[in-house]
């Protein structure tokens, strides 16, 4: 997620804190220290108010840190990379790199959230138990903290994809059918149905005078509807691209420019003649940029005979250049990132294909026509 800063790394996984977060724990924490605590302990002290506060701010993230650690901890143990869990406006999220293999770790993955939420629920229960007697202070942050998690837990066992729910509904429906597409998409028209429910349900709170709690749901229903359309996408993809390379995918008899062939001369020789729109750019035989039929176009025509592709080109270093071996639907992902079309496929530096949205997206509408599960 962009713009968050890496704040540690706990068991290989890096943790990141959005820049959103710390708005989000500033408002937790005025919350509990001039609103919750002081309205039922009416006898603390400033201090106490503040102190407590900021414990039990603390220990709700580090609560919701713990329940992502779950779901990545699940999904490493069954061999699924996990590149880092970020802290953010809405809670947290595990960035796991790929989907399952099948529905049993899918829904082992799933449910790891939201049992460690209900465990750590019962822990706090525990210690508000125990500390009824000697500690008030104690006492009133275990309660908060028991009750978030469980609270926590129910929440995200909303049947709505891509929250854990929706991951459980999809897990069950795959297990089911065995065809991972139509569980994905079932899920996620629950997921949007939820996602609407949310914001219909903060409209309705908004006009009901509850203006504060209308827009925090209505920001979190329309997250959720974002999130269900890009978990969609990305869940079928990966799926639909299961064990296919950049190799498998790219267009390999791709043609060439030298970086100082005119723009008169790309055009008559190479985008006329093979009807293409892209082509790598490279300077003895080494790739240094791609030259699109807009660059071209930014050129007034007049100026093309003596303008060079290397004047209009995107240099390599703002380029995002693929190995043949690479997993494609991880490369799909990070061109969709990019905004990227296309873009070139090297190996030693010099250009072996050239990688397409359109010729994945080709692949993957084919393989779905087909019954690919």
């Amino acid at each position: 997620m962009n713009g968050s800063l890496r704040v540690g790394s706990i068991l290989g996984v890096n943790i990141a804190l959005h820049y959103s977060w710390f708005l989000v724990f500033g408002v937790v924490l005025f919350t509990l220290s001039k609103i919750y605590f002081p309205t039922y302990n009416l006898d603390w002290s400033e201090w106490a108010y503040w102190l407590v506060g900021s414990v039990t701010a603390v220990l709700f993230f580090v609560s919701v840190l713990l329940h992502e650690l779950a779901h990545s901890v699940v999904a490493m143990r069954h061999d699924i990379p996990v590149k880092h869990i970020t802290l953010f406006l809405f809670g947290g999220v595990a960035n796991i790199k790929r989907e399952a293999e099948n529905p049993s770790i899918e829904l082992a993955i799933a449910a790891a959230g939201p049992a460690v939420s209900v465990l750590l629920s019962a822990f706090f229960g525990i210690i508000w138990f125990l500390s009824r007697g000697f500690s008030v202070h104690l006492a009133a942050l275990s309660f908060y903290l028991g009750t978030i998690n469980a609270m926590l837990a129910l929440f995200n066992l909303i049947p709505g994809f891509p929250m854990d729910g929706g991951r459980i509904l999809r897990a069950t429906l795959w297990q089911m059918t065995s065809n991972f597409c139509q569980a994905t998409r079932v899920a996620s028209i629950t997921g949007q149905i939820v996602a609407y429910s949310f914001m219909l349900g903060g409209v309705l709170l908004a006009v009901m005078g509850n203006w504060l709690n209308g827009v925090w749901l209505i920001f979190i229903g329309w997250f959720l509807h974002n999130a269900v359309e890009s978990s969609y996408q990305q869940s079928i993809a990966q799926n639909l691209l299961r064990g296919v390379s950049v190799a498998e995918m790219m267009a390999k008899d791709c043609p060439v420019v030298d970086e100082n062939v005119s723009l008169k001369d790309l055009v008559d020789d190479y985008v006329l003649r093979y009807a293409a729109i892209a082509f790598p750019v490279v300077h003895n035989a080494l790739l240094v940029g791609i030259v699109t039929l807009d660059n071209v176009k930014e050129v007034p025509r007049e100026k093309w005979p003596g303008t060079v592709v290397a004047d209009v080109m995107t240099g390599i270093e703002k380029l995002k250049t693929f190995h043949p071996w690479e997993d494609a639907s991880r490369a799909l992902q990070q061109m969709n990132e990019r905004d990227s079309p296309q873009a070139p496929v090297v190996e030693g530096g010099q250009v072996v294909g050239l990688l397409s949205k359109t010729r994945i997206l080709q692949f993957m509408k084919l393989r779905e026509e087909l019954g690919a599960h």
